[in-house]
Order: C-alpha cells, then structure tokens, then sequence
C-alpha cells in the first residue's frame, strides 16, 4: 500500500498481474519513488520465475501508477541480471531506483559478475552501473544499495547474517565508475546488525545486532546509544517530502493507540517476546544465506 503519514490515509494496491496462479514459483523485487517528468507516484515490479536451474530471464516487469490505478506490464529490454531475493533493498537517487545485482560472465574467477540495475521511472528504461573492481566478485548477498546525499552508495557486510563489520562505497560523482570510493568501514563492539542512513554531520544511523538503534562515528569508531529497540531488521530510515498526495485516492487510517493494560505490561515478558522474534528472524536469515549461496554456487 501507499501511506502519507502527514494527512494519515492509505492506499491499497491492487494485486499484480504476475502472480503465482499464473507463473508457478517467482520471487520478486520492487522499487518505489515520485516521477517528477509526469508528477506520478510509482511501483515497479520486477517478476523473477523459477526454472530448472534458478530463476528465468528476462523477468517479467509490471508498473503500477497512482494516476492510472492499475498495474501494466511493459515490454522494455531488461538487463539479463539476477537481484538477490530476500536481502534486496533498493536506493531512490535522482528519480531512479537502484538494486545490486549480479549477471553470469565466465570471464570472471568465479563465472559471475556484480553491478547495480537501476530503472528510470520517467522513461521506464533499466540501465546499469558498475561497480569498483573490489565488489565485482564479491558474494552477492553481501551487497546492497542506500541513498547517500545525492548519489549512490554500497554497503558491503562481512557476512549478512552476524555480520561483524560494513565497508561503505561512496560514488562520489555520480555514473561515474571512477569516482568510487572506499569511505568507511563499520565494525561495532556489540556487533553489526544493518546501516540505515547518513547523517548530515558524517554519523551513521545503524542497528547493533541485539536490535538497539545507534548513531556511529565511523571516523572514531564511537557509538552513542539511543536507547530505541527492535529487532536487527525491524528499523527503516527514508527521505520524506510532506504532500497532500492521497487525499482524494486513500482511505483514512486511524490512529492505533495501546490500552492501559497493554501499557503497563511486564517488560521481562516483552524482553522475552522481542528475543524470540530476534531468534527466529536470524534463523530465517541463516536458512536464506545457505539457500541463496547454493543457488548461486549452482
């Protein structure tokens, strides 16, 4: 669904048309961002269906307008490269959104080659950037995007699940292969969970492994702790611009307020809650980690 937080409506999209009744097994990534050529919000959806030996190119690719109402397939030239289910995010950077991916080239040591896809959501057209050599053969679930000021960057964790540090890729001049560059690396004394966003200030808002929300110095390796808790994955950070978008479209959404009783409840029974959605969210992790890197070994 779309939310506007500021006049609190919603709407609901209607279903794809790439669904499971029509394709079988698929998994599917998606990006999401403001047209500004034709002042348009926008979903694009891209469709990756199982076959034999992984999943088939090209996807299929659907786009959802808030103008129009309705998801439409597009019949464009899409790169032949995978993005990796499950660990994908996406950086909305100059009305394009961007995921890493990866690509087959027996050229390549280890027969595949890493890059990030981006799609243009005013022409609807995906082009592609590449990445410094460094990330090139790297795991490809140990990569992601993030949005940092007004260009690109890439994360690149030492293991995606208890992860123990982050190498952060900076490109400085955005498209501009050569402008890439190694800013910071991460490591945290109470270990690594994600990186959300980059403060003005050169900080970096992230999440420890046991969930808490930090903001980290990467120049001196100092963290100040915000005392505001979740789970490793459970905290988002994104730019936001306050419009009236939805106010004719969506549908009201009242506010959720806790009751008494909710409020004053035990916080060793939260504590005992919050750990085992901590436990099970990294076993599903660890059973994605050994799933997707014995697809890509295949």
């Amino acid at each position: 669904m779309f939310w506007n937080p500021l006049i609190r409506r919603k709407f609901t999209l209607p279903s794809p048309q790439a669904v499971f009744d029509k394709l079988g097994p698929f998994m599917f990534v998606l990006g999401f961002g403001f047209d500004v050529k034709n002042n348009d919000f926008k979903v694009v959806r891209i469709a990756y269906v199982q076959g034999s030996n992984g999943y088939n190119l090209p996807p299929k690719v659907e786009i959802f307008a808030l103008s129009v109402g309705n998801w439409r397939e597009i019949d464009v030239d899409v790169p032949e490269n995978w993005v990796v289910e499950y660990f994908w995010t996406q950086a909305f950077v100059r009305g394009k959104v961007h995921w890493t991916a990866y690509r087959m080239n027996m050229e390549r040591e280890n027969g595949k080659e890493n890059l990030i896809m981006l799609f243009d959501l005013s022409t609807e057209v995906f082009e592609e950037l590449l990445l410094p050599d460094a990330l090139v053969d790297e795991s490809p679930v140990d990569l992601c995007t993030l949005a940092c000021k007004d260009s690109v960057a890439v994360l690149h964790y030492d293991r995606r699940v208890w992860s123990g540090s982050c190498s952060i890729w900076l490109m400085q001049e955005y498209g501009n292969f050569k402008s890439w560059s190694n800013m910071y690396n991460v490591v945290c004394e109470g270990g690594l969970g994600i990186v959300l966003s980059f403060g003005k200030d050169g900080d970096i808002l992230l999440t420890e492994r046991n969930g808490e929300l930090v903001s980290h110095d990467p120049r001196t390796q100092k963290s100040k702790h915000l005392e505001i808790w979740g789970t490793k994955d459970s905290s988002f950070v994104d730019t936001y611009s306050e419009s009236l978008s939805l106010l004719i479209e969506g549908a009201k959404i009242l506010p959720e307020l806790p009751s008494v009783s909710e409020s004053d409840s035990s916080g060793e029974d939260n504590e005992r809650e919050d750990e085992g959605v901590e436990k099970h969210e990294l076993w599903i992790q660890s059973i994605m980690i050994q799933y997707l890197t014995a697809l890509l070994n295949h």
